[in-house]
């Protein structure tokens, strides 16, 4: 016979509920994603409004943190006073960082620029607009000028004439039909040696990739050291000479969401909220909650509701300053050789060393650093990039620092004798970085380094 018993049992579990969500979310936003945010939730919540009296510096100091008090214990339901973390927000300048194409947002747009200011007449203007159309992001151009000329139904000698004007574009090379004529483009014509460069590269670019020097000095009945420096001056043209400008249509621009910067021999970390609303409860609704005038039943839970929402979305922002400043300060300590100039890179750090420091789980510090940026005084750094791994379990090398080597090492090689991947690997080992052959082929890749055979000198 089944015996049906109950038992009582108390287990603890983390729920998640929406305001909890809300908060994890508010970690994993960058600046620009905080900023949208707050101004979704001012049109969405008729009990949060842009509190302009943050940006007087004339306000009473005591005032404004009465203010958040008040606020403090409408959600907490005590007395306990609001927190008041010592950071600064930077309110007033907003940073300009110029794209790297300056005023141009785009290869098209660069190129546009240059036509429109030659003396044209409005039908070479109509075909070099269909011709930067038809550039792609490399710089290439992708219809041959016959192609063109029959689309526009115009004579090929004209469109033949405009794209030479566009050929002198900068950046040279652009508005190729192909490598060859790319690499040509780019040429100097005026060099001494222009012919035999344009001869290799129209007859010799196969033997150019595969570094065969000897056989192209032979076939052109050169001095091999007159042909190795030519050969060098080729490598030294951009095959694809749009894709500086990185291939879309519009300029990425970084923000950074915390700036550090030394002030009378201190650092100062300053969060760059300059564009992101400040927030408090409305005062009319706060004084209708504190009066206790009647309402209907229907009318104080919508408030309550929104009251409770509007706090939990101040409380939320607050935290996520709190713990960006936390986790900034940590990494300003963990990685103070590198902000101090005194290291190349960054040691080896994980997620759980932050953690540790400022006492939170590592899934918190894993969320604050995303998609973060951070302006140093040595440049702008994704927040990840001070969480270099090691090469190996219990190295205190890390990728950063053996890429490092595995250049100086390739850089002082002999060029008649380059050193192959598995001398490299011996040259590290000895040199107390434990690493495999195959990780020195994989760093050597991602510094676009060839392998030995292809960099060898004659």
């Amino acid at each position: 016979m089944t015996k049906i018993e109950l038992e009582l049992r108390q287990l603890q579990k983390l729920v998640m509920t929406t305001e909890l969500k809300q908060a994890i979310d508010l970690l994993t936003m960058p600046i620009l994603e905080l900023q949208q945010f707050v101004r979704e939730q001012l049109e969405g919540n008729p009990l949060l409004e842009e509190d302009e009296s943050a940006f007087s510096q004339n306000q009473d100091e005591d005032q404004r943190q009465q203010q958040k008090d008040e606020e403090w214990a409408l959600f907490t339901g005590d007395d306990t006073p609001a927190p008041t973390p010592g950071y600064a927000i930077n309110r007033e300048d907003p940073y300009i960082y110029e794209a790297r194409t300056e005023v141009f947002n785009s290869l098209y747009e660069y190129l546009l620029f240059q036509l429109n200011i030659l003396p044209m007449n409005r039908c070479q203007q109509m075909i070099g607009k269909y011709i930067l159309s038809n550039i792609d992001d490399n710089g290439y151009l992708l219809m041959l000028p016959g192609t063109i000329a029959s689309k526009l139904n115009l004579p090929a000698e004209d469109v033949a004439e405009v794209l030479t004007m566009i050929h002198g574009f900068d950046p040279p090379g652009v508005g190729s039909i192909n490598l060859k004529e790319c690499l040509i483009l780019q040429l100097d014509r005026e060099q001494p040696h222009y012919e035999a460069l344009k001869e290799i590269i129209s007859n010799h670019l196969d033997l150019v990739a595969s570094n065969r020097v000897p056989q192209i000095a032979k076939k052109m009945r050169l001095p091999l050291d007159t042909v190795s420096q030519l050969v060098e001056t080729i490598r030294t043209l951009d095959p694809r000479p749009g894709s500086s400008w990185g291939g879309s249509d519009k300029a990425e621009y970084v923000t950074p969401d915390v700036t550090v910067k030394k002030a009378e021999g201190e650092w100062v970390i300053v969060l760059n909220e300059w564009d992101v609303p400040q927030i408090t409860v409305n005062d009319y609704y706060r004084n209708m909650m504190k009066s206790g005038m009647p309402i209907d039943h229907a009318a104080e839970d919508y408030l309550k509701d929104k009251l409770h929402a509007a706090i939990w979305v101040i409380k939320s922002i607050e935290q996520r300053r709190k713990t960006m400043y936390d986790t900034v300060s940590a990494i300003l300590k963990l990685q103070s050789a590198f902000f101090e100039d005194e290291a190349e890179y960054p040691i080896p750090l994980n997620l759980r060393d932050v953690a540790e420091e400022i006492g939170v789980h590592e899934s918190t510090i894993s969320r604050t650093v995303s998609n973060k940026y951070i302006q140093t005084p040595r440049g702008l750094f994704s927040l990840k990039y001070f969480f270099p791994k090691g090469v190996v379990s219990g190295s205190d090398t890390n990728a950063l620092t053996v890429k490092k080597l595995l250049r100086e090492m390739i850089d002082e090689e002999n060029p008649e004798k380059p050193l192959k991947d598995g001398e490299l690997t011996t040259l590290l080992n000895g040199q107390g970085v434990e690493i495999s052959r195959r990780t020195v082929a994989k760093y050597r890749e991602q510094l676009h380094i060839p392998v030995a055979g292809q960099r060898k000198r004659f």
